[in-house]
């Protein structure tokens, strides 16, 4: 199959987004096919559900701290969202990824760890459209209502899982073009007051170690400077995506800080 979409630009066709998910799950494959689990404790389910990203971590095992009643060892279980944004899954939506999302949240079994990967679409195709419209007077009050509408995602999570350990996974950084607002977007995560309402939901933001070459950038940088920042070697993939490398190198580790 591979060899067929060779020389047809089937990016410029109906069937781009399938030609999409095909070349990313290639590139994946090639990079770094998912290891079958070695001799040792039982493997759990982590259900990691959102949009394309949670493609990088498939089926990946990660050791993580034993405590009483949790698994020790977790393969990271996809599942995938084609194309939700978080604006999909405001209370007046009725688009189809909203339905989409929440059969998932729905066939996680009961107190099973859940990891949601949710904002990139939304950094990319949303904000700046929403402002353009006049909808938000500016990016910084565009971002601002999606962290809102996350954290009221959240809290209907909460109430479907009430026994499952609850994660944030950060926005990736990887297209240059959106790198402004991605890294605006993770700051508004993290800040005191988005970290205390999830703390009252039971819910804990992944803290990853730098992915840019030199380090996170100060806040205020410039779009233009953000998107001249290269993004880790060892973390590129398609542009778009991080390489299943950063299960080991950043998601581990903060998945090993967070467990509950």
């Amino acid at each position: 199959l591979d060899g067929t979409r060779k020389g047809r630009d089937l990016h410029l066709t109906p069937i781009r987004n399938e030609h999409a998910y095909f070349s990313c799950i290639s590139d994946i494959l090639k990079a770094e096919p998912p290891a079958a689990p070695s001799a040792g404790p039982a493997v759990e389910p982590l259900y990691v559900i959102g949009d394309s990203h949670v493609l990088s971590s498939a089926w990946r095992i990660v050791e993580l701290p034993a405590r009483e009643g949790r698994p020790g060892r977790c393969v990271l279980v996809p599942c995938l969202v084609t194309g939700v944004k978080i604006w999909h899954l405001r209370e007046k939506s009725s688009f189809y990824t909203k339905f989409a999302f929440w059969e998932r949240i729905g066939t996680v079994p009961v107190g099973a760890p859940v990891v949601l990967v949710l904002g990139e679409i939304d950094c990319r195709e949303g904000v700046v459209k929403a402002v353009q419209q006049g909808k938000h007077p500016s990016v910084e009050a565009a971002l601002k209502d999606v962290v809102r509408i996350y954290l009221e995602v959240l809290r209907d999570v909460r109430k479907k899982l009430p026994k499952s350990p609850l994660f944030i996974h950060p926005v990736a950084n990887v297209l240059p073009e959106t790198r402004f607002l991605t890294a605006a977007f993770n700051r508004m995560l993290a800040s005191p007051e988005t970290k205390d309402a999830c703390g009252r939901l039971g819910v804990r933001l992944l803290c990853f170690p730098p992915t840019l070459v030199g380090g996170e950038p100060e806040p205020g940088t410039r779009p233009e400077a953000l998107a001249k920042l290269e993004l880790s070697e060892e973390l590129r993939l398609d542009g778009t995506h991080m390489a299943p490398a950063y299960v080991a190198s950043h998601l581990t580790p903060a998945l090993a800080e967070a467990w509950p």
